[in-house]
């Protein structure tokens, strides 16, 4: 053989980053990258889109349609190597004989984990700051239009959301940078500007700005701190109920900024479960509004403020109340459990925590949401990838599995990507209190994070900037 040749084989109705990462994968193996897409039962129209869609991946140099057999592929090509997910690795490959027959192998791979955003589908790559370009062809796959769009932000106003969450603030000090220190190798910056934000409650201040009933629970150290965060969740619009721990801090984030550059993160804080009576409290309290509202939503950040068996009792009570459930257990410099919100609706967690949840570093990113999926017992889920967007996974009411689709992200020249999830989760939850759409919810939540991403700070989100949005698709 002149060169060598791996050769993909997969429908590849939406090309996700998964996708890319077994291509990138194939590339690295072999000098030629071709794909053999299966057409059987498909439009010659549909076939020609998909084609086209994987022929603008720069690691693709050949598309092939084929119907069910690739023998013929095989036989022609004499490919070095067949790649295929590991999703596959447990069913039959009747071409392999053949594969063997000429010193072929078979491969089973789910690409790599790590890895650069920076060579991903460059095509993609446009000037401005929302990208808007991937979404006619999702909305239209998924048969939802803008002016549905706009019909569900308008019913937000009509819903009631519960918020459970930690008490966190985050402040930002900018910086100048005076230079090195000629005592030791560092830095020495000045203080310029120092600015707070609503930490984890931001949660509950977007619903509020989008227009829904929303009330905030959790508990808070009686301190400046926790003072500045009930004042403000008011100032939003958010009805508070704190419950004061006098052994407690309010946690305080603090992040020291240069540019756009962040320098190191300081963070104050009491990081111990809760004591029993104050669970109690917490669980009476949510029994007397469950009737009064239309979705918990449970902000953690793995402060201490909700463990496992807290976090189901109030999630059986929702359960119990037709009341929808929303979770995101963030993990940055602390270890996060995504268990203890068995039995939601919807959970929104990175692909780290998702795998970190499994111990799972080698499937692939739909083996790995359909793991994860059925360890919480969740309906949806939304797999959040950084620059690559989300993924969405779930099933229907019945218990079918939906189809897997992805949101790229929209936003190409992010400004300050803390608070992206906090944003997706409130607008995607909303959406689940309006109708039970997954990609709906999707859309949303991704437009919403992309104005999010586009300031410095946790801002609370308005309905006057997502319909803007939404109005321009």
């Amino acid at each position: 053989m002149s060169q060598e040749i791996s050769l993909v084989p997969g429908r590849f109705v939406v090309i996700h980053p998964g996708h890319i990462r077994l291509l990138r994968y194939a590339k690295s193996i072999s000098e030629k990258v071709v794909v053999a897409l299966n057409s059987a039962g498909v439009t010659e129209e549909e076939i020609s889109w998909r084609i086209g869609a994987l022929q603008g991946i720069p690691f693709v140099d050949q598309v092939i349609a084929y119907e069910e057999n690739l023998g013929d592929i095989i036989g022609q090509l004499r490919p070095r190597f067949v790649l295929r997910g590991t999703e596959f690795q447990n069913l039959a490959f009747p071409e392999l004989e053949l594969l063997r027959s000429y010193g072929g192998e078979l491969i089973f791979s789910s690409g790599s984990y790590f890895y650069s955003s920076e060579d991903e589908i460059s095509s993609n790559n446009h000037s401005g700051v929302l990208n808007k370009t991937s979404i006619p062809s999702y909305l239209e796959r998924n048969r939802v239009s803008p002016e549905q769009l706009l019909a569900f932000s308008d019913t937000f106003s009509g819903k009631r959301i519960l918020v459970i969450g930690d008490s966190i603030v985050d402040e930002i000090v900018m910086c100048h940078p005076l230079g090195m220190s000629q005592e030791e190798p560092a830095l020495v910056v000045t203080p310029i500007e120092k600015k707070k934000f609503i930490g984890a409650a931001i949660v509950a201040s977007h619903c509020a700005n989008l227009g829904a009933k929303t009330y905030f629970i959790s508990v808070r150290g009686n301190d400046p701190s926790g003072e500045w965060l009930d004042g403000q969740l008011k100032k939003a619009g958010v009805n508070t109920n704190f419950f004061i721990d006098e052994h407690r801090k309010t946690t305080l984030k603090k992040r020291f900024r240069s540019g756009k550059h962040t320098l190191f993160r300081l963070t104050e804080l009491t990081n111990k479960s809760l004591e029993s009576n104050l669970k109690s409290e917490i669980v009476n309290q949510v029994r007397k509004q469950i009737t009064e509202v239309d979705a918990i939503i449970f902000s953690d950040f793995s402060y201490g403020l909700l463990d496992g068996d807290f976090a189901k009792e109030i999630i059986e009570i929702a359960r119990n109340n037709g009341v929808v459930t929303a979770a995101d257990s963030q993990t940055s410099s602390q270890i996060g459990d995504l268990s203890k919100f068995y039995g939601v609706t919807l959970v929104t967690p990175t692909e780290k925590e998702a795998r970190q949840e499994l111990k799972d570093e080698n499937s692939g990113l739909v083996q790995i949401s359909e793991k994860l999926r059925k360890k919480l017992n969740c309906q949806y889920l939304l797999l959040k990838l950084g620059p690559d967007g989300i993924l969405l996974h779930g099933i229907n009411s019945d218990g079918s599995i939906l189809r897997t689709d992805r949101m790229e992200a929209l936003n190409n020249a992010p400004v300050d990507v803390s608070g992206a999830g906090d944003s997706l989760l409130a607008c995607a939850t909303l959406s689940m209190t309006v109708s039970d759409d997954l990609y709906v919810a999707g859309i949303l939540g991704s437009i919403a994070s992309a104005i999010q991403v586009s300031r410095v700070g946790n801002i609370p989100l308005s309905i006057k900037e997502l319909k803007n949005e939404i109005a321009n698709l």
